[in-house]
């Protein structure tokens, strides 16, 4: 079986980023990425320049989107776009089926001496058998070494500091994909991959246990370089605290940071964190050339317990988020209760009358606090709620669809479909599907 230049890559990422680690944090280093909602009442005496009717607020957040569709440019990832079309095309491996002589035809170079090292590397992590149980240790420190793409195979050139790739492109300049691991891991066994199975030994069946350990890293940094070009690249970095050798996510507690950059973009985790099945928390923020476009925060209560071995969510409390558009425009709320919106939600279809069912959205609704905020500042211009429409289906019954809605301040209210209508917001919509063809049509 051969394998593909990327497919030895992704072995690589994923040995490094599944459960990348290191082992016990610094608590008091700990900050979760709280995500701050204001008060829900609109400010009692705002500034009468605050106010903005619904009217101006369609023209802010037109203005906005527009704004930020202007800033991102499908030809800004041409250059990576290019360079792996021209691999894709001229140096992967493949196998295509030739209509004309009715025969496989294998494309690219040859990936012989990548399963050879493939199969050593597995071989190294492969522990000895004792009482017939072998532990096998996945190191990142067995998947190194530095690949040449030559004239018709890849070639072995020895020894690396981690797994690289080197190819020309089609303009002559040296093209490298590195991943590098730190040696400061964490060793995790993995009970899910474990197995139990008998084999012959001369004339004997005996049952054998195999279990899987991975030694995961503290940091994974990844580069994608074309000349003295970076295009791409990115650096991982987490903390795992774990209660014992097996994972078990209702005690053990990650986090994680990341930095990817491509093409002038970078997308920033500040942090993620998951503190032993009853929090968890992200910070998020994507830049174009150091601006901040999009800043994204969220953080979520419950409960995690473990039934027969499979984790499973026991409650569902408060989520949390808020969401920055060039500083422009904020949406920020929270869902109190997330498990007491499922049940008003549900109760719906068993009310026997009007008055339950607007019980169901008014409880419903006293469990949201969403609100659009413009510029940075604390007065809420207009906040979401729910409501129920009745429909009849073509027999005649009748039922109901919880349908969003947004209030403003000079009590007007509107649901998303009349308030975001595709009429008023057809420039945005355009200007949005074309950014998505522009680039279906660079990877396609």
């Amino acid at each position: 079986m051969k394998h593909k230049f990327f497919s030895f890559a992704l072995m690589a990422l994923a040995m490094s980023f599944t459960f990348s680690a290191c082992g016990d944090d610094d608590k008091d280093e700990r900050k979760d990425p709280d995500v701050i909602v204001p008060d829900p009442s609109p400010n009692p005496n705002p500034d009468p320049g605050e106010v903005i009717s619904s009217k101006a607020q369609k023209e802010v957040l037109e203005q906005t989107a527009m704004n930020l569709l202007d800033k991102i440019n499908a030809n800004d990832f041409k250059p990576l776009a290019d360079v792996v079309e021209y691999f894709k095309e001229n140096i992967d491996y493949k196998r295509r089926y030739n209509y004309n002589t009715y025969r496989y035809e294998y494309t690219g170079i040859d990936t012989e001496a990548m399963q050879q090292w493939f199969e050593t590397a597995v071989k190294a992590c492969q522990g000895e058998m004792s009482n017939n149980v072998q532990r096998d240790l996945y190191i990142a420190a067995n998947f190194t070494g530095r690949f040449v793409a030559g004239k018709t195979e890849w070639e072995y050139k020895g020894a690396s500091d981690g797994l690289e790739f080197q190819f020309t492109d089609q303009n002559g300049k040296t093209c490298v994909l590195k991943i590098t691991a730190s040696d400061d891991y964490t060793k995790v066994h993995i009970a899910e991959f474990d197995n139990t199975r008998w084999e012959w030994e001369g004339n004997n069946q005996i049952q054998r246990r195999y279990e899987y350990v991975v030694a995961v890293p503290k940091v994974v940094n990844v580069t994608f370089t074309q000349g003295s070009n970076t295009l791409a690249s990115a650096n991982v970095t987490t903390n795992l605290s774990i209660s014992g050798a097996d994972v078990d996510l209702t005690k053990d507690s990650y986090e994680v940071t990341a930095n990817v950059e491509a093409c002038g973009y970078q997308i920033v985790v500040d942090k993620t964190q998951y503190a032993q099945g009853q929090k968890a928390s992200a910070s998020t923020r994507v830049l174009k050339n150091g601006e901040t476009l999009i800043t994204l925060k969220a953080e979520a209560n419950g409960k995690l317990q473990m039934d027969k071995d499979k984790v499973q969510l026991r409650e569902a409390g408060r989520v949390a988020f808020s969401a920055d558009v060039l500083g422009k425009v904020q949406a920020i709320g929270e869902i109190k209760s997330v498990d007491k919106v499922i049940n008003f939600v549900e109760s719906v279809s068993d009310a026997e009358s009007d008055e339950e069912r607007q019980s169901a959205v008014d409880n419903c609704n006293d469990q949201l606090n969403i609100g659009l905020y413009y510029d940075g500042k604390n007065t809420r211009q207009a906040y979401v709620k729910v409501s129920l429409t009745p429909y009849r289906n073509k027999y005649g019954r009748e039922y109901y669809e919880w349908t969003p809605a947004i209030y403003f301040s000079d009590d007007t209210s509107y649901s998303f479909q009349e308030y975001f209508d595709k009429t008023y917001f057809k420039t945005v919509i355009d200007k949005f599907n074309y950014l998505i063809s522009d680039f279906e049509d660079l990877v396609d």
